[in-house]
């Protein structure tokens, strides 16, 4: 929802986002076939493929943070210049929405720390007016306010 957002916003401009999203979906295929031969291996074969899924999850680990890494110098400011307080938290309410509720909790507890109050105050109306579950709106509101 946030690339096509941006997309409205800006042209061309997550493409290149969308292909290593693509590249990091076959990375984590490649870690469960890894692991999964793994599991069934024994003996030398066993530890030579422990030791491959490790070498794995660590291409996985630096790929994934040099990708987050790029999208906050890239992208954030993109969204920060082209989109509203309201729109912005319009965003992240729809986001919240998509992530699986244990980790809401980490994601808000970063967004405080970089909204002002009366922004917060925004997003929780943003996730209750969205449709969100009840649920989602009270957890946003006991960790904004």
């Amino acid at each position: 929802m946030i690339y096509p957002a941006l997309d409205s916003k800006v042209r061309n401009v997550t493409l290149s986002y969308r292909v290593e999203h693509e590249d990091e979906e076959r990375l984590f295929e490649e870690l469960v076939t890894l692991i999964t031969n793994a599991l069934v291996a024994t003996g030398e074969s066993r530890t030579a493929g422990v030791r491959e899924f490790v070498c794995k999850v660590e291409e996985v680990h630096t790929t994934l943070r040099k990708h987050l890494l790029k999208e906050e110098e890239q992208l954030l400011p993109l969204l920060l210049h082209h989109f509203t307080v309201d729109e912005q938290a319009q965003l992240i309410a729809q986001s919240l929405c998509c992530i699986p509720l244990a980790m809401v909790g980490v994601v808000l507890s970063w967004v405080k720390t970089v909204m002002t109050v009366e922004e917060q105050q925004i997003l929780l109306q943003q996730v209750c007016d969205g449709g969100c579950v009840a649920m989602l709106c009270d957890c946003v509101g006991m960790l904004c306010c």
